[in-house]
């Protein structure tokens, strides 16, 4: 029985371990989606107050500021695909993934009280076990 307690530990444990990892990484993709979107936004809007005219970035710039190449896709009717997700603003592009990063954190935090609601009823069903064991004056 101790063997099978310390198995379920360690899946508790390795589960919680992972759903933290990806709480971080989402984290951090959100910090690295909200930063280009702030700085891209203010750009506009001082331009907008300065000269008058609001002037959209295209998805293909910011990747060209960047030194990213979008993908040269042979497959069919991909690379339309490619050309026209790379001509929206980069701006709604930006927005949009935050807003899911935002959606994935929200649901891994959810994941992570659900994890820990199961942990926590498990360990008061081991206990209830080992205390009517301790009843009925059998060995753990």
């Amino acid at each position: 029985m101790a063997l099978a307690r310390l198995i379920s530990r360690l899946s508790h444990a390795a589960v919680a371990g992972l759903i933290g990892l990806a709480k971080v990484a989402t984290g951090a993709a959100l910090v690295v989606a909200v930063l280009p979107l702030a700085f891209i936004l203010s750009a506009q809007v001082y331009r907008w107050a300065n000269l008058g005219d609001w002037r959209p970035v295209p998805l293909h710039e910011f990747l060209e500021m960047l030194a990213i190449a979008p993908p040269a896709v042979t497959v069919g009717g991909a690379q339309t695909t490619i050309d026209m997700l790379v001509d929206l603003p980069a701006t709604l592009v930006l927005f949009l993934l935050a807003a899911v990063l935002v959606c994935l954190k929200g649901l891994l935090n959810r994941l992570a009280a659900w994890h820990r609601r199961a942990r926590s009823r498990a360990r008061a069903e081991d206990a209830l076990r080992t205390i009517e064991r301790a009843f009925a004056g059998k060995p753990r």
